[in-house]
């Protein structure tokens, strides 16, 4: 037998009553408008009582209730637990990437008077344009990475947002 629920191995009291109206004649039409009246009425009053008699199975029921509550129960703690360590890890990337951020631009900064540097000497004819345009080039790629790790702190940035929403 399949049990759905912990409250199908509780015992069950019901009550109930019913009232059946019947006609006695012979003749049916007299019959029919007998069963109208309460002359010859039925009553039924009384209780049913229902008790699982499977004690063992009972038992077991209640034991595997009882676990898969405590199952639930640590599936909720380890899903916190796992957000909790995901938040700390982000935090910790975050970290690196804004570290990252600042050597990046302390590069742009120095690449971009590389470049004003080599433009000055390019002016005087010291320097080839070749030379020129591998420094401007310099310049582009570190104002490009500078750009890929703002966009990565954005994104870090946004997944830490929603651990904060979640945690109000």
């Amino acid at each position: 037998r399949e049990v759905n629920s912990a409250h199908e191995l509780k015992p069950q009291l019901d009550a109930f009553a019913t009232l059946a109206l019947q006609g006695r004649d012979p003749a049916f039409g007299e019959t029919v408008g007998g069963s109208f009246s309460t002359n010859h009425s039925t009553y039924a009053i009384g209780a049913t009582l229902k008790v699982p008699l499977d004690f063992g199975l009972i038992s077991k029921l209640r034991q595997s209730y009882a676990l898969e509550t405590k199952s639930a129960r640590l599936n909720a703690l380890k899903a916190a637990f796992d957000n909790d360590q995901q938040r700390e890890q982000l935090t910790s990337v975050l970290g690196e990437l804004r570290s990252k951020l600042d050597i990046a631009n302390e590069l742009v900064k120095l690449q971009g008077e590389k470049f004003r540097n080599e433009q000055v000497r390019h002016e005087k004819g010291r320097t080839t344009t070749a030379q020129l345009l591998m420094f401007e080039q310099d310049l582009a790629n570190a104002q490009l990475s500078k750009l890929a790790l703002e966009g990565q702190i954005l994104q870090v940035y946004a997944q830490l947002k929603t651990f904060r929403q979640t945690a109000q």
